[in-house]
């Protein structure tokens, strides 16, 4: 069974997830509003990470296309997880600075 039709599935989903995230936080969005959306977005996020992660796992060394796409989307992955972590601190000090 290939992984690459579920890769591509969950993947474009985390990229569309980690668009809205970075839309919302890039964009003047306020975020005090959204922190319930973004939070539940981010965890989305982190758990399609780590199905593909997993996935990639099981992809053959040989291959070397299949092995050059494992690096990339792990690397993808890494940055979303590095984003999210991101986000993730700076909503949590919004209801401190709004309290301030």
């Amino acid at each position: 069974m290939s992984i690459f039709p579920t890769a591509r599935r969950d993947g474009a989903h985390m990229c569309r997830l980690a668009l809205g995230l970075s839309q919302a936080h890039d964009g003047g969005i306020d975020l005090g509003s959204r922190l319930p959306h973004i939070h539940a977005g981010a965890q989305d996020l982190m758990v399609l990470a780590e199905k593909l992660r997993a996935a990639v796992e099981t992809i053959e060394t040989d291959d070397s296309t299949a092995s050059l796409f494992g690096v990339g989307l792990l690397s993808a992955i890494h940055m979303c997880i590095a984003n999210v972590q991101k986000l993730a601190v700076k909503s949590n000090e919004l209801p401190n600075q709004i309290h301030e």
